[in-house]
């Protein structure tokens, strides 16, 4: 998982979308950038009138658009890292999954019949080899790398309330902590989830109740915490269970209304 000779992927999804995680130094997406030996960012826009997926470097500078979706009214809703030289993005619009190639060139990965509502992000999570990606803001669907949906048939992964958990409303981002569960924000709520990961669909459920703020994303820190992006314009530090929230950046004056988060290479939080 660590590729020692190759540089980082920074994924940010922008505007109604979130962040996956990103790519560390040591770490699950730790990725090559197209053999430049250079740190990249990758950034998806779901603007109505940007719907792309850009490039950019460490100082913020465009290099090029990968892949432009404006004029088939797909929205990017995420990203998440496929191999060295793809990212897979999230679709709503045609609901589906793409792989976009650092050089530009995009193909159709998963296109479901069981994407039947409002797609969200997806999160790659290696352990696993699944994608999890958020569908209608209550579910959570799960496919394997090669684009096989698990289960094959049945319910998703999260369909809904799993006891003691009540059914999500607004679930925006997802991260899997160090004990292997998948953590679960919302957006319009302050109780997150914490999801054990069955051998196809999520076995266990803890409701993880009266976090400080509704949330836009969430990340896997690379110093042992999570870290959130409230509704409130505040970030939040964390446990790994969500526990013991502590509001850590809130100025308005310089950063507000955020809605995706990322680590960079250094452990500093990249915000958009």
């Amino acid at each position: 998982m660590i590729r020692p000779l190759f540089k980082n992927l920074i994924l940010l999804t922008v505007v109604l979308c979130g962040t996956l995680t990103c790519a560390k130094k040591t770490g699950t997406f730790y990725a090559g950038s197209l053999g430049l030996q250079d740190d990249r960012i990758i950034i998806a826009s779901q603007l109505a009138s940007v719907l792309t997926i850009s490039m950019f470097d460490m100082e913020g500078n465009f290099i090029k658009t990968l892949a432009d979706y404006q004029g088939e009214a797909n929205g990017p809703r995420g990203l998440a890292l496929y191999d060295s030289q793809h990212v897979v993005v999230s679709l709503e619009g045609d609901d589906r999954l793409d792989l976009v190639s650092l050089s530009g060139d995009r193909t159709n990965f998963i296109q479901s019949s069981f994407f039947t509502g409002t797609i969200g992000r997806v999160y790659r999570h290696d352990e696993s080899g699944s994608f999890f990606i958020i569908e209608n803001t209550n579910m959570i669907e799960r496919f394997s790398f090669d684009g096989s949906r698990v289960p094959v048939t049945g319910n998703p992964f999260v369909n809904g309330a799993l006891a003691p958990c009540a059914a999500p409303a607004t679930l925006r981002a997802l991260a899997v902590n160090n004990s292997g569960n998948i953590l679960a924000v919302q957006s319009g709520a302050t109780t997150g989830f914490r999801y054990t990961i069955g051998a196809t669909v999520a076995s266990a459920c803890a409701a993880v109740a009266a976090l400080p703020s509704a949330a836009n994303d969430l990340i896997n820190h690379s110093d042992g915490n999570m870290y959130f992006i409230g509704t409130n314009s505040q970030v939040y530090r964390a446990s790994q269970t969500l526990t013991g929230s502590t509001s850590i950046f809130n100025n308005t004056g310089i950063i507000s209304t955020y809605t995706a988060m990322a680590e960079l290479p250094n452990g500093d939080l990249l915000i958009a």
